[in-house]
């Protein structure tokens, strides 16, 4: 198992502080949160107090939310369509062609944007996930399996 902890209130605070920065999101981590050596960060219900643990063999916990990336978050697939219901910032529009690319596992290139660091990434009403800009260029973090999930 990969080494989780529990973070104190006070590092919720500041996560959901760089959520409210990042992608000026009302959305609420209303869960107990996990972090792992690596920065990765998993949510659970709070009734996971209720179980004892030192009983069980575990070998992961939560849903996987996202990686720490120094003061930013790069969101998973799943939190970024939890995220991007409410962001009002660093939420990038693609087109259809760019979608289409994007579904494909491509990088976009030669945006018209001035944004720049991780995004939540939409074509309409659909979330595709997250994807950093950098130098004018999306890159794609949507994870293979998801991919055949996109329609137009």
């Amino acid at each position: 198992m990969q080494n989780l902890r529990a973070i104190s209130s006070k590092d919720k605070k500041k996560l959901q502080k760089y959520l409210a920065v990042q992608f000026h999101s009302d959305f609420k981590l209303n869960y107990d949160v996990f972090i792992s050596d690596k920065k990765k960060i998993y949510v659970v219900n709070s009734n996971i107090k209720n179980i004892y643990f030192d009983q069980l063999r575990i070998h992961s916990i939560g849903h996987y939310f996202g990686e720490l990336c120094q003061e930013q978050i790069r969101l998973s697939f799943d939190a970024a369509k939890l995220v991007g219901e409410t962001a009002r910032k660093n939420v990038f529009v693609l087109n259809k062609k760019q979608a289409w690319q994007c579904m494909k596992g491509k990088d976009i290139e030669n945006l018209d944007t001035d944004l720049t660091g991780f995004v939540v990434v939409k074509y309409k009403e659909n979330f595709i996930g997250c994807g950093k800009i950098k130098e004018k260029k999306l890159l794609n973090y949507v994870p293979k399996e998801r991919r055949h999930d996109f329609e137009t």
